[in-house]
């Protein structure tokens, strides 16, 4: 109606987000993390004040290899297709050491796990993947126990994911004036 003056809007962009979530040891639960996609309703229902996303579960996501207690879940992050989820009290190259899983969200929906990705230099007590960030084929982990400049000192292990889908590590970045 060219002629109507309701107030209400003519036109709406459509809008669509991934969302990860994770979930940890939710009564009794295996450690999981969710993949959503929220898709923007119409501006009409949105400006009545309605939750403006409809979600629908895409995936629920495990480690190949989670064992109980390994806290995966505990960091998320998502980037077009790439998702990554720290396990930070993987015990792999010790006791509280830590992990981050990489999975990739392919063309038709189906979410697989690429990588494990672990500390080059990992030790007991790292908490490797405390904190993880992906930004197009960039990973960065945090580990905030690791101590190369004084016990829990901290650093950062950068990752790119190559074009044959490997996840290779491409630096360790630790603060220059870093201490304990």
């Amino acid at each position: 109606n060219r002629g109507s003056s309701s107030g209400f809007v003519t036109r709406a962009l459509v809008a669509f987000v991934l969302v990860v979530m994770g979930v940890m040891g939710v009564a009794a639960a295996a450690d999981a993390a969710y993949l959503e996609q929220r898709v923007q309703k119409e501006a009409a229902v949105a400006l009545l004040g309605e939750d403006a996303f409809e979600a629908t579960q895409l995936a629920k996501l495990v480690a190949a290899d989670g064992a109980a207690d390994d806290k995966f879940g505990y960091s998320v992050s998502v980037s077009g297709s790439l998702i990554v989820v720290g396990a930070t009290y993987d015990d792999d190259k010790g006791r509280d050491s830590g992990s981050a899983y990489v999975f990739e969200k392919g063309a038709d929906g189906a979410v697989t796990q690429l990588a494990k990705l672990t500390a080059a230099d990992g030790a007991a007590n790292d908490y490797f993947g405390i904190s993880v960030a992906v930004s197009g084929s960039l990973i960065v982990v945090g580990a905030i126990g690791d101590d190369d400049k004084g016990s829990m000192s901290g650093s950062a292990y950068v990752f790119e994911k190559g074009a044959d889908g490997a996840v290779t590590q491409l630096a360790k970045l630790t603060a220059a004036d870093g201490a304990a």
